[in-house]
């Protein structure tokens, strides 16, 4: 196959040449080439056949028929450069004796060996002419007094620390947001309701986190881009709860799921769940924005936002005085919340939280949507 690739490219050349003297009118025409074996097939003394080259080679006998007189001849590489130049002469002369469309035309053909010089000298020019380059450039350098030089490269070495530290400290936008609460709030539901705008049908509890990602739509009163978004759906289940801390580093935003249907009997470990997720590295030093969403609002009974809002605040407030208390360096939780000596409230957190209201199972959604066009780069 390897040697089958040259003689391809030599016929592939001779089909070439043909075209061109078949679109000059020439009549007596005489190829030549080094390529023994190419000529014997033209000139249909060999008998082996090589079907790579076969279709190329009957392409060029259908040539051969509609031009004039058209001869193939083989010669020894040493021949070249002679037959070359005769052939040159030849040429001039048939054009001022006969004319164009009456030339005696020799076609030569370059060998492999030619074409491989060839690409060595200009690679061989290049190389002289790049080593002058670098032979201009040290004197140039060398003419430069000292001082100068060790304050470029003082420049340059501050630059790129600089540039490095810079990506090295810059945050990395994320389109992460988790969602997390206590088992029953309704996550699920309302992974699905983002997802495929569908509540399916209910869901039961998760065991597994379920992620996703997906398009949120811009908003249909302002022009914006579509933002895909990768929702992960962490389960609530006290002993599954731990699964968070590996979203939180890439998370861009947190939405804490309350059911506002059956807040009360579940707001001591709401409140528990939430003053855990406020407190954690991850989340302060970062300011990882938190949305409190109060689902299931649809319900006549259920609590408004405000009413949940105060009641956390309260639980939250007794439970940072209980475990500050207990130990002065609380090992779970690497961050405090508050100010000393006032109550509790959401807006002394180091991250922005914000509550908003939705219904899962309607698909009123809407808010968290907005929560997450605000926090998620397109």
């Amino acid at each position: 196959m390897a040697r089958l690739k040259p003689l391809l490219g030599e016929a592939e050349a001779i089909k070439l040449e043909i075209q061109a003297a078949i679109a000059h009118r020439w009549q007596q025409v005489i190829i030549e080439s080094d390529s023994k074996e190419i000529i014997d097939y033209l000139n249909r003394e060999s008998k082996t056949h090589h079907w790579d080259i076969m279709t190329v080679i009957h392409d060029i006998q259908a040539l051969r028929q509609q031009g004039g007189n058209m001869q193939f001849a083989f010669i020894h590489k040493q021949g070249n450069v002679t037959t070359h130049d005769k052939a040159h002469g030849a040429l001039a002369e048939s054009l001022y004796r006969n004319g164009s469309n009456s030339v005696n035309f020799f076609i030569h053909l370059p060998s492999h060996g030619e074409i491989r010089n060839f690409f060595m000298d200009e690679m061989e020019q290049w190389t002289n002419q790049l080593q002058q380059w670098v032979h201009q450039a040290e004197q140039w350098i060398q003419q430069i007094p000292a001082s100068q030089l060790y304050a470029a490269m003082s420049v340059l070495l501050l630059t790129y620390i600089f540039i490095f530290l810079i990506r090295l400290f810059k945050r990395t936008e994320s389109n992460t947001i988790v969602l997390a609460g206590l088992s029953g709030s309704g996550k699920t539901v309302l992974f699905f309701q983002l997802r495929d705008g569908s509540s399916h049908h209910g869901t039961v509890t998760s065991m597994d986190p379920n992620e996703g990602t997906f398009a949120i739509y811009p908003d249909s009163t302002k022009k914006a881009k579509i933002k895909l978004v990768h929702v992960v759906d962490v389960p609530g289940h006290s002993r599954l709860r731990p699964k968070v801390n590996e979203y939180l580093p890439q998370a861009a935003g947190l939405v804490f799921v309350v059911d506002a249907l059956e807040f009360l009997p579940n707001c001591r470990a709401a409140a528990e769940y939430l003053y855990d997720i406020l407190t954690k590295a991850s989340v302060v030093k970062r300011k990882i924005p938190v949305l409190i969403l109060c689902n299931k609002t649809d319900k006549v009974t259920a609590h408004t936002k405000e009413f949940i809002r105060k009641q956390l605040e309260k639980e939250i407030d007794k439970l940072r005085v209980s475990r500050t208390a207990i130990s002065a360096a609380d090992i779970a939780n690497e961050f405090t919340l508050g100010v000393t000596g006032e109550a509790f409230a959401f807006n002394q957190c180091h991250n922005k939280v914000t509550i908003a209201e939705a219904s899962g199972l309607t698909g009123e959604i809407s808010q968290v949507e907005q929560f997450i066009r605000e926090h998620v780069k397109p």
